[in-house]
């Protein structure tokens, strides 16, 4: 399952030279799109 994959995630991606993703990366991701950093500054 992918959900247990995310421990070994770094060892699978050095043995096959690519990147592996898992549900908490697109999570992590998918999270960080709703949240954008705040761009307006108040001007006081």
């Amino acid at each position: 399952e992918c959900t247990n994959m995310v421990p070994y995630a770094p060892d699978i991606a050095a043995e096959i030279e690519r990147p592996v993703f898992s549900i908490y990366t697109y999570l992590t991701w998918f999270h960080a799109g709703l949240s954008p950093p705040a761009f307006l500054q108040s001007r006081d």
